[in-house]
């Protein structure tokens, strides 16, 4: 990423910035976000418009930035980037410096690496973990043939899932109301779909404060060494450009 800002700050081209928080790009026409207009009747030339953004682009959970180089009345696109924290406000015409305040976040986040039966939590600041905690409890996979009925065995697990589900959530309460300054981020990795069990069980986040972070991070092994590479990924930001051929 830092050598994507050095290409625009060291650019002898007129660049043009467009900021679009996420709400915007949702039910938007992309190339309309970016803000090419095209008037009624007319086909923008292939070469100015934003089609090839990939559906993960166009679904970025924290907006994302439009980079163009200035030719005469046309812009033409460099790359869109997904900052690592959601653009709050929209601007047709963003300064550097504005972009540059877009990735340097001084932050505060709790990072769980999510997966069954165990979880490793920590605080992140400025993409430093700062500190660690390991949930675990026994949570078994699957009902053995031979052994308790099949229904009794689901039931077993549901209660050893509850069990664990809450124990996570007083662990990351304990851990976020120790930290100062509190996190005001959640980031999540691992196990998706325990993830987004424990996220609809739980009002951890209502409770304490913690906005969850919209972004999708890669699923990692519950040790320090990928907690710690979670926490740089938080920080992190995801650069677009268009097919060279």
């Amino acid at each position: 990423m830092l050598a994507s800002v050095a290409e625009i700050e060291s650019s002898t081209a007129e660049i043009k910035l467009v900021a679009v928080p996420p709400a915007e790009l949702s039910d938007a026409n992309i190339n309309h976000a970016a803000g090419l207009r095209i008037k009624p009747g007319q086909v923008a030339p292939e070469h100015l418009t934003w089609d090839w953004l990939p559906d993960s682009a166009r679904r970025s959970g924290t907006g994302l930035v439009f980079v163009g180089e200035v030719l005469g009345d046309d812009v033409s696109p460099l790359m869109a980037i997904a900052p690592p924290f959601p653009i709050s406000v929209a601007s047709q015409d963003m300064g550097l410096d504005s972009l540059r305040d877009l990735f340097n976040v001084p932050a505060t986040v709790a990072v769980i690496d999510l997966h069954a039966g165990r979880a490793r939590i920590g605080i992140a600041r400025d993409a430093r973990l700062v500190v660690t905690r390991t949930v675990s409890r026994y949570v078994r996979g699957r009902h053995r043939a031979g052994g308790q009925s099949a229904n009794r065995f689901r039931r077993n697990r549901e209660e050893w899932q509850r069990k664990f589900d809450s124990k996570l959530a007083s662990e990351v309460e304990q851990i976020a109301g120790e930290s100062q300054p509190s996190p005001e981020w959640l980031a999540i990795a691992g196990d998706r779909n325990a993830a987004r069990r424990w996220l609809a069980d739980t009002d951890l986040l209502d409770r304490v404060g913690i906005q969850l972070l919209p972004r999708s991070f890669d699923s990692r092994a519950s040790d320090r060494s990928a907690l710690e590479a979670l926490a740089r990924e938080v920080w992190s930001c995801r650069v677009f450009e268009p097919p060279t051929s």
